[in-house]
């Protein structure tokens, strides 16, 4: 073979990973390690090792633990909260993936997730709380802004029916176990996110959009 022809299939392998949504596959295979980390250690459900893992807990936080605050997301409540969760990211990350890229939809991921556990903190302060639902909810929170943006009817199409989803989850929460301000955190912080990376908004936007989410986050902390 020659030496062109390597480096042409080099190129295209490449290529071929980076269209892939290599980041959506590393964070449920992150969650899949974690999860059965939790069962070797004593048990998914087991409240014990949910808080030795860095389970969402605002009396730890206050001591300092904030690591929780991420941590948190990659844990789940029995094998059932994790199989929902993540087949939503598989069919959800890609989506968002495949439009914003790599980079910024891990950005949308990891801050739509901490945020989200940090309002479910100050509104749930006794609650040992685990889950990748504000996360995702950041990521429904994205796409109902790529709805609103863009011109392509199957996309607003998409978007509309998200949007039924997170009114019904939202409805049906407050009835149920679920951990309410940790979804309407993520959703939140995901639109805003979305907004202030999104180039095709206003430069004033995106930084109202940037300056929204870091500032309520302060207040969130400071009220604890």
């Amino acid at each position: 073979m020659k030496l062109g022809d390597k480096v042409n299939r080099t190129k295209m392998t490449v290529s071929n990973l980076v269209q892939r949504p290599l980041v959506t596959y590393i964070l449920i295979g992150i969650n899949l390690v974690v999860f059965m980390g939790t069962v070797f250690a004593g048990g998914s459900t087991d409240i014990r090792v949910l808080y030795m893992f860095g389970a969402k807990f605002t009396p730890a936080l206050l001591q300092g633990e904030w690591w929780r605050l991420i941590a948190a997301m990659f844990l789940h409540d029995g094998i059932g909260h994790l199989f929902i969760n993540m087949i939503t990211l598989y069919f959800i990350g890609p989506e968002i993936e495949d439009y914003y890229g790599h980079a910024r939809m891990l950005v949308i991921y990891l801050l739509s997730g901490l945020y989200g556990n940090l309002l479910s903190a100050f509104w749930a302060p006794t609650t040992l709380a685990v889950g990748a639902s504000g996360a995702l909810f950041g990521l429904f929170g994205a796409y109902l802004i790529l709805g609103h943006q863009s011109t392509d009817a199957q996309i607003q199409a998409q978007a509309r029916q998200f949007l039924l989803f997170v009114i019904l989850n939202v409805v049906l929460g407050f009835s149920g176990n679920t951990d309410l301000a940790g979804h309407v955190g993520g959703l939140i912080a995901g639109c805003l996110i979305t907004i202030s990376l999104d180039t095709t908004f206003a430069t004033r936007k995106q930084l109202l959009a940037g300056l929204l989410t870091v500032g309520s986050a302060c207040w969130l902390i400071f009220n604890l």
